[in-house]
């Protein structure tokens, strides 16, 4: 028993030819398909790179959460048995993966399952597969927009259709079931599902669902299938909290190199060690078992509670004004009118803690005043106005992440109207020490409502920046004491040495002290 390989491959063709030669090479059959998007240049490309090593084909676009990768597996897996090749089963890998065991392991395991599909195939009424996003609803309303590309439109088309109640009708004998794109069919499931009468019908249901590819052969199989399945999928992947695969470097090569899973998704491109690993695997193999979960709990994690203060693009925080702060530690904040008297006082503080990292003026008239006084702060953070004035509130969330191993301070003077005021306000990790002898409410107003500075040029807003209400005022408070500079001095000192994630001694506006 062997089994011939479908690969969708859309980038790094240098990769996708290494692979489809190992496979090859072992005796194997490969078609590739090429994203038609890419044009003839891409098409060309991978010709270049894969040669003569595999057939490849580029038939249809294949847009994430979109038909055509499912069109796609289906015109590839048409060219396989059309050809003569003398294979059990059809193998569905993508571009980055990449065989952690022999092929030969393959092989038996297929010769003692002759008829076994394996695919994870899920019901959707009963399982918690999903890890981000929609779950019935992916079959039961019209999804004709993508997401990726119409993310507002498709979140609208969504939101409409829920409102008037639509639940469309699915084809007969069919129960939705999920899993991992990446399967292993076996050669008499794949000509029953070719050669269906009903075929063109179930495309045309599923190419109005969301990512068919994970929901298309999985339900199928159920109907239409030859043999037992066998509810896995023979591709290691996981997902983090988001829905996305994580990416396996050089430093996995333990894990990979003892996992029971025949092959590995997704595979950085550049690394290098894992493709000279897994693609001239040794003689002598080590032993398998299942791979521990614990590493992907510890990088969830990562990405929750114990991620807070990371920014990037697929966790913005969004929605309502509770997660529009995320910021990863408890930090301070000296704050006065008179900028003269907060620099002093800085001054004289620097000494008091050297796990401080006591700035200047982050949000002023100038570029950003960094501990350091360079001109780039760890993590490549620039101190340019235009960089910092931006988006200021994700500015300070990089500061505070890049000092997330010491304590972090910095001067502020109310009414700068660099949009990070307001924002301070709603952040329980936010300490504001409250400098000079204008009174705390005063500060607090300025801060709460910045007030425009003459002559500066306003960013053209839709909506009006909304202040926040008195139950969003999150931060702790303390006033330093009206008096000479020595006893401002020595009180400050005091605070910076204190126990910040202890709120014992502050206040929270208008609800009075934590005592």
């Amino acid at each position: 028993m062997r089994a011939a390989f479908v690969i969708l491959a859309h980038e790094r063709f240098d990769r996708v030819g290494q692979l489809a030669r190992c496979l090859t090479g072992q005796g194997a059959e490969v078609v590739v398909h090429v994203d038609r998007q890419g044009g003839s240049a891409a098409l060309d490309a991978a010709r270049r790179e894969i040669g003569a090593a595999a057939t490849v084909i580029s038939t249809q676009r294949t847009v994430w959460g979109r038909m055509g990768l499912v069109d796609a597996t289906l015109d590839a897996v048409r060219v396989l048995l059309r050809g003569e090749g003398a294979f059990s089963h059809v193998c569905l890998l993508s571009g980055s993966c990449l065989p952690v065991r022999p092929l030969g392991e393959l092989d038996a395991l297929l010769a003692g399952n002759a008829q076994t599909d394996f695919i994870e195939s899920v019901p959707v009424a009963t399982a918690d597969w999903v890890q981000d996003g929609l779950s019935e609803e992916r079959f039961t309303l019209w999804h004709v927009f993508a997401w990726r590309e119409q993310r507002w439109l498709f979140d609208t088309n969504v939101a409409l259709q829920r409102r008037i109640g639509v639940r469309r009708k699915l084809p007969g004998g069919l129960a939705p079931h999920l899993g991992l794109q990446w399967w292993c069919l076996s050669r008499a499931t794949l000509e029953r599902i070719c050669a269906l009468p009903d075929l063109d019908g179930y495309r045309r249901f599923f190419r109005n669902t969301w990512i068919p590819d994970e929901s298309f052969f999985q339900s199928l199989v159920r109907v239409h299938g030859a043999g037992p399945v066998d509810n896995r999928s023979l591709t290691l992947q996981r997902f983090d909290p988001l829905g996305r695969p994580y990416v396996f470097h050089d430093d996995h090569l333990d894990l990979l190199s003892t996992a029971e899973d025949m092959f590995a998704r997704k595979i950085d491109p550049d690394a290098d060690g894992l493709y000279s690993r897994f693609l001239n695997p040794p003689r002598a193999m080590r032993p398998r078992h299942p791979v521990s979960p614990a590493p992907f709990l510890a990088a969830r994690d990562s990405l929750g509670a114990e991620g807070a203060g990371t920014v990037m693009p697929g966790r913005w925080p969004r929605g309502s004004s509770a997660f529009r702060i995320v910021t990863a530690k408890p930090y301070m904040v000296l704050i006065g009118t008179e900028i003269a008297r907060l620099r002093a006082l800085r001054a004289r503080l620097l000494d008091t803690d050297a796990a401080i990292r006591f700035h200047g003026v982050l949000f002023g008239d100038t570029d950003a005043e960094f501990a350091d006084d360079a001109d780039a702060y760890a993590g490549n953070i620039s101190k340019a106005r235009a960089f910092r004035d931006h988006r200021p509130a994700q500015f300070l969330r990089q500061v505070l992440w890049s000092d997330r191993a010491g304590k972090t301070v910095f001067l502020l003077r109310p009414r700068d109207d660099h949009q990070v005021e307001a924002q301070l306000c709603r952040d329980p990790n936010a300490r504001l020490v409250l400098v000079g002898d204008k009174p705390a409410a005063d500060i607090l107003r300025d801060l709460r409502r910045p007030a425009p500075r003459g002559g500066r040029r306003r960013k053209l807003r839709l909506r009006p920046r909304r202040i926040p209400g008195p139950t969003e005022l999150n931060a702790w408070v303390r006033t330093l004491e009206p008096g000479d500079d020595a006893a401002v001095l020595t009180a400050a000192r005091d605070v910076l040495r204190s126990d910040w994630s202890d709120p014992t001694g502050w206040s929270l506006p208008g609800q009075g002290a934590m005592s």
